[in-house]
């Protein structure tokens, strides 16, 4: 069932992390309602107090949910901003049920825990990090695989006078074509371009170790005016 939108979007963000904070940011600072779910509640006053403190104006519009389930009943988004493979699992499979007509942003790249900390994995089922979320997901959900270029500080730079090309993937957008839009304009509010490159099949190109990610453009690593990204022969 097509949850109905409400002014502004409210968009559900799980995780406790600097990219669960970088992503809320994002939304608040477009103008985005925001709930924040994580398994530990300090995590998530945490992410609250962090994305206020970076959108003042979002004040009363970024809170913490108190549940899980809750997070995500609300939202006409959800974006699971946790680690990929089984962290990412154990958040997403509890709300499966939920997802129908919703749009789930994934933001996962492949990393895998080691006793030295997060490396690239060296084996990627299905070719990217955007496959292992997409066997999960219900057919009524729309998968849209971005923000994954850049690293999470670098998400909300400053503006600058031209607006950075966030390149994006998606899978499903027949499933939530009302809510898609809303999104990407929230998006595009905060000085990002919204810039589609395909479908799932080409999700590898915007993750980590592939050609989006390792371009520099005067901005910095993985962010490109649109010029720039011609230039690189990534867009055409």
């Amino acid at each position: 069932m097509t949850v109905p939108i409400t002014q502004p979007l409210t968009v559900a963000v799980l995780g406790g992390g600097t990219m669960a904070t970088a992503v809320a940011t994002v939304v608040a600072r477009g103008g985005g309602r925001v709930r924040v779910w994580a398994r530990n509640p300090t995590q998530a006053g945490w992410v609250v107090e962090d994305v206020v403190d970076g959108a003042p104006q979002s004040v009363g519009q970024v809170t913490a949910a108190a549940s899980l389930r809750e997070a995500v009943k609300a939202a006409q988004v959800v974006v699971p901003a946790v680690p990929w493979g089984p962290a990412l699992a154990q958040v997403v499979n509890p709300v499966l049920d939920l997802l129908d007509g919703k749009v789930v942003v994934d933001v996962g790249n492949p990393y895998e825990m080691t006793a030295l900390g997060p490396k690239l994995a060296m084996v990627v089922p299905g070719g990217s990090a955007a496959a292992l979320l997409a066997e999960a997901l219900p057919a009524g959900a729309a998968q849209l695989h971005c923000f994954t270029q850049v690293r999470a500080d670098k998400l909300n730079r400053p503006v600058p006078g031209d607006e950075i090309v966030l390149p994006y993937v998606i899978d499903g957008e027949d499933a939530a074509p009302k809510v898609l839009k809303p999104f990407l304009d929230l998006v595009e509010a905060t000085g990002w371009l919204p810039t589609r490159i395909g479908g799932l099949d080409q999700s590898a190109l915007i993750e980590e170790g592939g050609p989006w990610a390792a371009a520099r453009g005067e901005a910095g690593q993985g962010l490109l005016t649109r010029p720039e990204a011609m230039e690189r022969g990534l867009l055409s």
